[in-house]
């Protein structure tokens, strides 16, 4: 069936009476009914927020939207994985609360019954706004996503040191042996986790290891 998205971000909900025309004007001029139409509320990123007052936005901002139950589908986005990795401590794994999945719990449990449970989405392992500017140093290091945490692994420099790029091979087989691993079955990110770390190979570059 033929759809399309809209996103709304956090300045769209400053006027309701303004969001409830600009949809309206939109999906007319789009030629598509809600029923239609994927809506997607993106707040950006929400690193070093407190989930308890993320809950609370996301409650406000679905508050506002006009006949919440004839959209097509219901998301509700949100990134927290820092936009930097230079606080944390090197050659170590770091533990980052999932601020943004921690939120879509909270709103989801609240005593207050929502008029639609929205979907949960996120930026995965990546800050939702553009890397800062200038030449980047290029660490080896490994980003990993279990249940409530971020598991980062930030390793030396990949150019200037020796076996630079070799590390990620050491690296997972590190998190291979750790409880955390989910096993080569859980998903292909594993999988081919669970063959460095064993089979050794290409260790990759710095595009590779965000696949």
């Amino acid at each position: 069936e033929r759809g399309v998205a809209i996103r709304l971000i956090a300045d769209d909900f400053e006027d309701e009476g303004d969001l409830a025309t600009a949809l309206d004007s939109l999906a007319k001029f789009i030629g598509l009914t809600p029923s239609s139409i994927d809506l997607i509320v993106d707040l950006g990123s929400v690193a070093d927020q407190n989930p308890a007052v993320i809950a609370q936005l996301h409650r406000a901002n679905l508050s506002l939207i006009p006949t919440i139950t004839a959209w097509r589908t219901l998301t509700v986005a949100t990134g927290a994985f820092p936009v930097s990795l230079a606080p944390l401590t090197r050659d170590a794994w770091n533990h980052l609360v999932r601020i943004d999945w921690q939120a879509w719990l909270k709103l989801i449990s609240g005593t207050r019954k929502l008029d639609r449970l929205p979907a949960y989405g996120d930026y995965a392992i990546a800050h939702p706004g553009l890397p800062p500017e200038g030449q980047a140093t290029i660490l080896a290091q490994l980003r990993y996503t279990i249940q409530n945490e971020f598991l980062i692994w930030k390793g030396k420099n990949a150019i200037k040191t020796p076996n630079g790029y070799g590390q990620f091979l050491s690296i997972c087989a590190d998190l291979v042996s750790r409880p955390e691993f989910r096993g080569a079955a859980f998903s292909d990110g594993d999988q081919e986790i669970q063959g460095k770390a064993t089979n050794g190979g290409s260790p990759g570059n710095a595009e590779t290891w965000r696949n």
